[in-house]
């Protein structure tokens, strides 16, 4: 099934951070925290053991738009966050 397979893409919405799903146990849980569970499932299980992995983090406008409302650390995941800003900012 995975012969030929080089590159295992994972493909995450950055704008999920303030979203819920139902998981597999009837919890309300954020889709960011569903995601990073999924990733790290398939990342450590053997099928995958020599395989490369390439996690790509799509909708970063959308997620822009929403810091504006909205505060990272809504997610568990961004709890303790500390940005670096650059000192030389264009």
């Amino acid at each position: 099934m995975f012969e030929d397979v080089r590159v295992v893409i994972f493909c995450v919405s950055l704008s999920d951070f303030d979203e819920y799903a139902i998981d597999v146990d009837g919890n309300l849980v954020n889709k960011m925290l569903l995601n990073k569970k999924f990733f790290t499932s398939i990342v450590t299980h053997p099928t995958y053991d020599q395989m490369e992995f390439l996690l790509v983090l799509n909708k970063f406008d959308v997620f822009e738009e929403k810091l504006e409302r909205v505060p990272l650390t809504c997610c568990d995941w961004f709890s303790d966050f500390q940005p670096i800003v650059s000192r030389n900012s264009q």
